[in-house]
Order: C-alpha cells, then sequence, then structure tokens
C-alpha cells in the first residue's frame, strides 16, 4: 500500500500556471532557496537524473492503474524519448572535453 503526502499550496499554484511559467517560478524558488550561483551536478546531468526520477514516478503510477494506460504509457515512452535525448546531448558535451 502506498500512502502519499498531500499536495501543498505551491503544488497546487504551479499545476494551475502555463508550463513555462510553472518552470520560471520553481527555478527562481530554487535561486531565492539556495542562492544565485548553481550548485550541484552540470544542469544537464541533474536532468539527467531527473528524468531517471520521472521514470520511476510514471512507472509508480502505472502500478496503482489509476491513469488510462494509453495515457500512462504514452507519458513514459516521451520519457524514455527524453532521456535518450539528455544521453545524446552529455555524449556531445563529452565529445568536447
Amino acid at each position: 500500500m502506498m500512502i502519499f503526502d498531500p499536495p501543498t499550496l505551491e503544488d497546487d499554484l504551479l499545476l494551475d500556471l502555463d508550463p513555462m511559467k510553472a518552470i520560471d517560478r520553481k527555478y527562481k524558488a530554487g535561486r531565492e532557496r539556495y542562492g544565485p550561483a548553481w550548485v550541484g551536478k552540470r544542469p544537464i546531468y541533474e536532468a539527467h537524473d531527473e528524468l531517471l526520477d520521472l521514470g520511476a514516478y510514471l512507472m509508480q503510477e502505472h502500478q496503482k492503474n489509476e491513469i488510462p494506460n494509453d495515457l500512462i504509457e504514452a507519458m513514459i515512452r516521451q520519457a524514455l524519448d527524453l532521456i535518450q535525448g539528455v544521453r545524446v546531448a552529455i555524449m556531445h558535451i563529452e565529445e568536447k572535453a
């Protein structure tokens, strides 16, 4: 049995925003919390990690069987495509190094 935390007010606000505005808001919130300088791995490597998390999250939702299969399976395929795209981008970076 899975027990989930309820969505926060900020989650609700981000869901209601245009996706690009939600991305901008999330980035600005991170800069306010952690400061203006980037901390951590290069962003493309962080994106890879986040996409792997996305795949795991979608697989968990698929197992719950509450989202129509065709929708969740399409989202999983899109996540896999994004992972592959990020890996290609990383290969380009590493070739130049």
